[in-house]
């Protein structure tokens, strides 16, 4: 049987009795999952000094982006006649979310639940409830995700995550996207993938692969004999890379739609009133064979 608890006020833990896996979650800080241990490796990385800062975005774990993926043109958005401000990523992410269910069984969960509520009103004017389930299933991190609108118009949305990975040396990292095409969002560059074409001496990496063609996405971490595993359903249209340099992270993210996709209506899903989407995005964690 698994374990899910409060170890500390407002921290919450899910454990995998069977594999030793564990995930970790600051509910009233975006629902975010803090941290993922399997096969004894961390495999998040966690900016401290930002999770301690309550005004900071957690930069770190696996930040849920939603309503949009990415920031708009000028933050701004129409809805019929009425403009609209949204920052980059959304407001998810900074916006307490409430536990709403445990499960202590052989594969232990917890569902978090996110509410319209004036404030997002006041930027978003829909009326809408998300419901994540985090499970731990062997070694493996699967959300299940819940959107639904229950307002009387259609509500327009674009999710995502932005799981960062634990990389110390990058240069040893192998990173198997399934796109070939990206654009360069520093740059405005387009281009063509081939697998260890990242130099991570650059300042900033940044790139969208618009192309995905598969449901899978892998990093290879030779030099701890892991290999992670993204998998997502096909409403995960983009893949994102982004790294820092000198520091000890990389960033793949699944997202639904592109930059400013609520103007451009790229990627973009319309839920009807009084109707859901159900989706799932997993990480994945075994041991290197070669």
């Amino acid at each position: 049987m698994g374990k899910v608890y409060e170890y500390e006020p407002g921290h919450w833990r899910i454990e995998n009795s069977k594999t030793g896996s564990q995930a970790e979650f600051l509910p009233i800080r975006g629902g975010i999952c803090t941290g993922f241990k399997a096969l004894d490796q961390e495999i998040f990385y966690l900016d401290e000094a930002t999770l301690k800062d309550p005004k900071a975005n957690i930069r770190g774990g696996n930040p849920i982006l939603f309503p949009i993926c990415g920031n708009l043109q000028a933050d701004r958005y129409q809805v019929g006649e009425t403009t609209y401000t949204l920052s980059r990523h959304g407001f998810a992410r900074s916006k307490a979310w409430s536990v709403v269910d445990i499960d202590e069984g052989e594969s232990p969960s917890i569902t978090l639940e996110l509410k319209a509520d004036a404030e997002t009103l006041a930027s978003y004017p829909f009326q809408f409830r998300l419901a994540f389930t985090y499970r731990l299933a062997g070694n493996q991190l699967q959300i299940l995700q819940r959107y639904e609108n229950h307002g009387e118009k259609p509500m327009p949305f674009s999710a995502g995550f932005h799981p960062y990975f634990a990389v110390k040396d990058k240069n040893s990292l192998e990173i198997m996207i399934p796109a070939q095409t990206y654009r360069d969002h520093v740059t405005g560059a387009t281009g063509n993938f081939s697998e260890g074409q990242f130099s991570f001496a650059e300042p900033v990496i940044d790139w969208i692969f618009t192309d995905v063609h598969e449901q899978a996405a892998y990093l290879v971490r030779p030099k701890v004999g892991i290999v992670i595993s993204l998998t997502y359903d096909p409403v995960f249209k983009y893949l994102v890379f982004w790294t820092l340099k000198d520091k000890g992270f990389c960033c793949l993210e699944p997202w639904m739609g592109p930059r400013n996709s609520l103007n451009t209506g790229d990627g973009v899903q319309v839920l009807a009133p009084a109707t859901s989407l159900e989706t799932q995005f997993s990480i994945g964690v075994q041991a290197l064979n070669r």
